[in-house]
């Protein structure tokens, strides 16, 4: 959300306009993205230097706060404080791309007659009705771009989720990678069967062999289907949270996903650099459930 030359039915403090004179509302943000967290965390001061508004703080009619807003995700939260200084987190999987921060004042409650000494001399005596939630004070938006190194996601198998598909002629499995996530959907048979199985954890590495190993088979195939017929096709993709996340993981193995590097490759056996050997920790669990047996 970003707020500039807008037009309010009441002054606000801002810096694009001369509503209120002789007054600044600033923000300093800062942005921990620390690697092995799966959280970002934020900081904000607040400097104001109109004693009305203040005042109306300390009272704690208004607040400071920040809306935060993520196309990508289309993540939005606002987040309120009396004080000046805030503290906050995000978990990582909720943001992603480019982020936007909007620095404001607003009101925390309904406030009959809202007068401020340094109003432009323009509006005389005149007092507003600010209602909960109005803006009073804003500053510039603020934009950054996620950082990934702390994505949970840059684990392959993490790309993928489970779901039941609801068609009457469903197949045993099939994939939808039109989302940030692929999907893998099962009729309704099979759905039933992973949830069991899932629970024990010495299933987990078999489960990835039936599941998300062919569905990542089955993209590498997609992708190198699109560079030979018509390269600009791979661009549906690049929108999404799974091709950027296995397009990082080829290039730290020296492969491009956008030139001829993936046609000369077995998606079988890239497919196996990438999300590991679950085939090995598969078949030892297998081999552990007939002995016990």
């Amino acid at each position: 959300m970003e707020i500039n030359y807008r037009q309010f039915p009441h002054p606000v403090l801002s810096y694009f306009s001369d509503d209120i004179i002789g007054s600044k509302f600033e923000v300093k943000f800062n942005v921990d993205a620390a690697q092995f967290r799966n959280k970002y965390s934020f900081t904000a001061e607040f400097y104001i230097n109109n004693k009305c508004l203040l005042k109306y703080i300390h009272m704690k009619k208004f607040c400071y706060a920040l809306h935060i807003e993520c196309a990508v995700t289309r993540y939005r939260n606002l987040f309120k404080s009396f004080s000046r200084k805030m503290l906050f987190n995000i978990l990582s999987d909720k943001l992603d791309g480019k982020v936007e921060v909007c620095p404001m004042i607003i009101s925390a409650e309904h406030v009959n007659s809202y007068r401020n000494e340094m109003f432009n001399p323009d509006y005389g005596d005149i007092t507003f009705i600010i209602k909960k939630g109005d803006i009073l004070a804003v500053d510039r938006n603020i934009v950054f771009s996620a950082d990934k190194k702390i994505d949970p996601l840059r684990k392959i198998s993490s790309i993928f989720t489970i779901g039941l598909n609801r068609s009457p002629n469903a197949p045993p499995i099939d994939i939808d990678a039109m989302g940030n996530r692929v999907v893998v959907l099962m009729n309704k048979e099979n759905f039933e069967r992973y949830r069991i199985l899932k629970l024990d954890q010495n299933m987990h590495s078999t489960l990835a062999c039936v599941t998300a190993f062919p569905a990542l088979i089955s993209l590498l195939e997609t992708l190198k289907s699109n560079i030979q017929e018509d390269e600009a096709r791979i661009g549906d993709y690049e929108g999404l949270r799974w091709f950027r996340v296995i397009s990082n993981k080829l290039n730290e193995l020296g492969v491009n996903v956008h030139d001829g590097d993936l046609l000369n490759e077995s998606s079988l056996k890239i497919a196996q650099e990438l999300i590991g050997n679950q085939l090995t920790g598969s078949l030892k669990n297998l081999e552990g459930y007939i002995t016990d047996f």
